[in-house]
């Protein structure tokens, strides 16, 4: 019997991390998003926050528990501070849960860092994906792409003759 692509990802789950597996490049097909058990675990609950009224957002940003349990703060190395506030979003702790786990899964970690890096992700036009580039302060330090000096000279002169 062959087996269906969650019962691969299953079997390999054994012997390797979702993350690893998802980027391991064999010849096993990868799971496309859809079909991984938190995306049907996000759509069926979708319908509950449509139709129960303690799921409505005017209810759920009244609970000051479930408010304070979804912010985060993260601190770059520089000293600058990131709120990120999730208590504005229809979600609670367990739909972010299954958020988080679902990104793992399919490794948005490791896909972001092989875009810092410059690396081919964008499997349609094999090349790299670079729009973020666009987005970095002149005088940024993007050592995490070999390219990166160069990268930043080509974006902020092009920037400077639009301004």
């Amino acid at each position: 019997k062959e087996l269906s692509k969650v019962d691969l990802l299953e079997k390999n789950k054994q012997t390797k991390t979702p993350t690893q597996y998802i980027m391991s490049g064999t010849k096993t097909p990868k799971m496309r998003v859809h079909e991984l058990p938190q995306w049907a675990k996000l759509k069926a609950s979708a319908p509950e926050f449509q139709t129960k009224p303690t799921l409505h957002l005017r209810t759920l940003c009244a609970d000051s528990d479930r408010c304070a349990g979804l912010t985060a703060t993260h601190t770059n190395p520089d000293g600058r501070a990131i709120l990120l506030d999730y208590s504005r979003q229809q979600v609670v702790g367990e739909t972010m849960e299954t958020l988080f786990d679902l990104a793992y899964r399919v490794g948005v970690t490791e896909k972001r860092n092989r875009m810092r890096r410059g690396e081919r992700i964008n499997e349609t036009e094999d090349r790299a994906v670079l729009h973020h580039v666009l987005r970095m302060p002149k005088g940024y330090e993007y050592s995490s792409n070999p390219d990166g000096a160069k990268l930043m000279d080509e974006v902020h002169a092009v920037r400077d003759q639009i301004e």
